[in-house]
């Protein structure tokens, strides 16, 4: 028996009122015939409480695979073979145990032609046609999509896998520990572990049945788990030795400190290592469910390639690649993540004292750079803070300003209400704070058009910005320029359009210039003739701005027009109404309108 026999077992025994004990001894079962196996052990419709396979013997399989997480997609199928007719009757099984139809969630053809009846329940079992050849797309099931990360990492933890209970469970420890060698250990855990969702008492009883491939055992079996908590896993993993232990968290530590609520990030992932690929499983699901749900809220696309894809600058070996569902088995990808939903103007704000804990603890903490990376990143999906916040932590970064500060700005740029403010010179775009090279650093990974500074248009084309129109975040920066000049009256715009100079720019270029060419932009407006609400209105439109600030405050560059006490909403800071503003790292926050408007 090999794999495809694997598979028939499991559809002809699922329901057996009186199979106990099955032995398997001697067959090259591979790790497609060990899931067969698995799913057939964690149902709930059998009486089986033993189950002995000897070693496994890693063989490839020769037809299509079932797989309960590769459900929604085509499948190509020939019913004239038993196994591919037994992979259908799984599927339909599936199907229905996730809340979907036949009807609904099937389309089928068989020889090229519609079929409807292709599936029948007869006496407990289901009768599929044994000729032909079947085109079965499954469309996607029915579910709402989760409200947080953790939620829909829940969610699909749970359509891709499948509980096992208790009394079924003894059936699967009985079949690991009958296993003799690293290479069965390797192949069960890795098979078992895209199939079954375990508890965490049930993956420290595989983990203490075989101490000595714990480690492989635990990279392999912890992407099962729903939820991970590090103090959780403490109580699962028991090590004699400080190496083990070591080697251990080393081998999970990107699962373990892994915020599905705050993903905002750079990552390099073994794809050799489960637990990395557990990470890319995730962020994938949680690039589909962010560009899902800022779809549905009309959020504009600030995406590298307008796909709304969160994944940018994806690489596998320092190669340009595109991170889908399918993951490559080799190879060190590195990718950054940008979450594309951020606070909105209904989001409360986290209180001074509070977020000055969490800058004594993390922030100032004398500990390396790593360590209080992922301490800020495990708390950052509870805080929620204004550009003055951020620019006092920023501030609190006495040491590796090149450094830290880029990983605590990019850690907290996704949890910022008034994202305008945050990316100008308040913040993102003070010397004081970034030099060129850590600007670069941190628009390269955020993005060019999450860090475009909208509210100081003529800082940001002076000198004149070069763009390719052919690529989309520079085509959304031209759009931004464009729209503008037609909303702002007195505003000046030189351009130089595929080499030509003093090019003039078409009426139709006020909608967005076209998807092609080289394009040289500078522009100028008085500052009297400023639109600065059209401006917000255009950042909320293009720029991805969730919230912003009721009035900004004052363009920076022209500070020395305006008295130094006074905010741009005419409310003085000195006397009696210096109790309304407070200030922060040098810089005036107005209480009133959030704006900042001078240096103390």
């Amino acid at each position: 028996m090999g794999p495809e026999e694997d598979q028939i077992l499991e559809d002809t025994l699922d329901g057996h009122p009186t199979l106990e004990v099955l032995d398997l001894t001697g067959n090259p079962h591979g790790e497609e015939g060990v899931r067969a196996l698995c799913r057939f052990l964690s149902a709930r419709t059998h009486q089986l409480a033993w189950c002995i396979t000897g070693s496994l013997r890693a063989v490839p399989p020769r037809t299509p695979c079932f797989r309960l997480g590769a459900v929604v997609q085509d499948h190509e199928l020939n019913l004239a073979h038993p196994q591919h007719r037994s992979i259908l009757r799984c599927l339909v099984r599936r199907i229905l145990e996730l809340g979907g139809s036949l009807d609904e969630s099937c389309l089928a053809t068989i020889d090229g032609k519609r079929s409807r009846a292709w599936a029948e329940l007869r006496g407990g079992l289901w009768h599929v046609p044994h000729q032909g050849k079947m085109l079965l797309r499954v469309k996607p099931l029915p579910g709402d999509l989760g409200k947080t990360g953790v939620e829909e990492v829940k969610r699909w933890t749970h359509r891709g896998r499948r509980e096992v209970a208790l009394t079924h469970f003894t059936a699967l420890l009985s079949l690991y520990k009958g296993l003799s060698t690293e290479v069965d250990v390797r192949l069960f855990v890795n098979a078992v572990a895209t199939e079954i969702l375990f508890k965490p008492g049930q993956i420290k009883l595989l983990l203490d049945a075989k101490k000595n491939y714990a480690t492989v055992a635990a990279a392999a079996l912890l992407p099962s788990l729903a939820e991970v908590h590090y103090l959780k896993l403490q109580d699962l993993i028991h090590y004699p030795t400080v190496a083990g232990a070591q080697n251990v968290a080393h081998v999970i530590s990107r699962l373990v400190h892994f915020n599905p609520n705050n993903p905002t990030g750079r990552y390099w992932l073994d794809m050799r290592n489960p637990t990395d690929r557990g990470v890319a499983h995730r962020l994938v699901l949680l690039s589909t469910w962010e560009a899902a749900r800022a779809k549905a809220r009309k959020i504009p696309d600030t995406s590298a390639a307008g796909d709304r894809s969160c994944l940018r600058n994806t690489t596998l070996d320092g190669k340009e690649v595109q991170l889908t569902a399918q993951l490559p088995q080799m190879g060190i990808v590195a990718c950054d993540y940008v979450a594309a939903i951020r606070p909105d103007k209904a989001a409360v704000t986290v209180g001074d004292d509070q977020l000055g804990g969490v800058a004594r603890a993390v922030v100032q903490a004398m500990v390396p750079v790593v360590a209080r990376e992922r301490a800020l990143r495990a708390v950052s999906h509870r805080l929620v803070v204004t550009p003055a916040q951020v620019r006092g932590l920023l501030l609190d970064c006495s040491e590796e300003i090149g450094v830290w500060r880029v990983l605590v700005f990019i850690c907290m740029f996704s949890r910022c209400v008034h994202q305008g403010t945050l990316v100008s010179a308040a913040v993102l775009r003070d010397p004081q704070l970034f030099m060129d090279a850590s600007l670069e650093e941190v628009t390269h990974r955020l993005g060019l058009v999450a860090t475009f500074d909208g509210l100081d248009l003529e800082a940001m084309t002076t000198p004149a910005l070069h763009l390719d129109l052919a690529v989309y975040e520079q085509w959304v920066l031209g759009k931004f320029i464009f729209v503008l000049s037609g909303a702002e009256k007195g505003c000046e715009v030189e351009c130089t359009y595929d080499g030509v100079s003093d090019f003039i720019v078409p009426n139709n270029w006020v909608e967005g210039p076209p998807q092609v060419g080289l394009l040289q932009v500078r522009y100028t407006c008085e500052p009297k003739k400023r639109a600065l609400k059209r401006r917000i209105a255009l950042g909320h439109r293009l720029l991805g701005w969730q919230s912003s600030a009721p009035l900004y405050g004052l363009l920076w560059p022209f500070l020395e027009r305006r008295p130094s006490g006074f905010c741009a909403c005419q409310r003085p800071v000195l006397g009696l109404a210096k109790a309304a503003h407070k200030v922060l790292g040098g810089v005036f926050a107005c209480m009133r309108c959030d704006g900042f408007f001078g240096k103390a």
